[in-house]
């Protein structure tokens, strides 16, 4: 776990172009308030409680159920809001 993120690959272990990873953040955590960006694309649903997630200059709350989908190198990061 870092800054209270846990990031566990699902699909398998190769080159492939579509990763799907399970992230489960622990309350506050944060990817920091620096954004990050990464080649392709990045998607999820949100399972449970909520996150804030910025891409570019848009803040987006987010809460169960939700799902998100942007085309990287848009800069990104999200933060776990209780």
């Amino acid at each position: 776990m870092k800054n209270g993120i846990a990031k566990r690959l699902l699909t398998p272990q190769d080159e492939a172009p579509l990763k799907m990873f399970m992230v489960t953040l622990a309350p506050d955590s944060t990817t920091g308030d620096d954004l990050y960006t990464h080649e392709g694309t990045e998607a999820g649903l949100l399972l449970a409680g909520r996150i804030m997630l910025t891409v570019e200059d848009r803040d987006m709350l987010l809460e169960a159920g939700d799902s998100f989908r942007f085309a990287q190198p848009e800069p990104a990061s999200f933060h776990e809001r209780a």
